[in-house]
């Protein structure tokens, strides 16, 4: 039996993954959709190319394909017992509705190419995040499969300073995303980044 319901990831989650992928303003303001890191979770074992498992990963893929992507999050399974899958997707706040289909499309390529056969794996791009697994985490925080994106420049001035208005902005973007009154059209958008990023970069 097949699933589909929008995912409401915890927000401290979201704002967290929102902003390590907003790696400038300028990034977010420009709808690139870069490669960015990939895990293959080989535990979760292997599948062959025409089996049930692959089956199902298509059917979960085409119905992502077929929804309207409103709210840019996404959680589906489909199959039964050891090919059951389950696939996440999350696209960026701002790369919703049209533009998150073409991240999908790029991220199953990309997941298909960097782990062949895998029935477990995750990938990250500037515009979206795939996951397909055989573990049911829909509404569970993923703690395992994070990375960090550094910058190559060196912080200048007061790092204590720094440190606090990192603080003072990740607490600004919770109460911003988690504002009632954030909707976009009918759904509550659970993001926010900009202006506060603005004020992050004079420090």
């Amino acid at each position: 039996m097949t699933s589909f319901v929008g995912l409401v990831v915890p927000i401290l989650s979201l704002v967290t993954i929102q902003l390590l992928l907003a790696r400038s303003v300028t990034c977010i303001m420009n709808l690139t959709n870069d490669y960015l890191h990939h895990e293959c979770f080989n535990s979760e074992g292997k599948y062959q190319k025409g089996s049930p498992f692959e089956d199902n990963v298509n059917r979960v893929v085409r119905l992502f394909s077929s929804g309207d992507l409103r709210d840019g999050f996404g959680d589906a399974s489909h199959g039964e017992g050891p090919n059951n899958v389950y696939v996440r997707l999350q696209c960026r706040a701002d790369s919703y509705w049209s533009n998150c289909h073409p991240c999908l499309s790029t991220a199953i390529a990309g997941l298909r190419r960097r782990c062949p056969g895998n029935k477990g794996a995750i990938i990250w791009y500037d515009l979206c995040l795939l996951r397909i697994s055989t573990v049911h985490a829909y509404g569970k925080v993923d703690y395992q499969n994070k990375f960090i994106i550094s910058s190559p420049k060196k912080l200048s001035g007061n790092p204590a300073l720094f440190n606090k208005e990192t603080s003072a902005l990740l607490e600004n973007l919770t109460l911003k995303a988690t504002d009632t009154n954030n909707f976009d059209g009918d759904s509550l958008v659970l993001y926010e980044v900009y202006p506060f990023l603005r004020r992050l970069k004079t420090v």
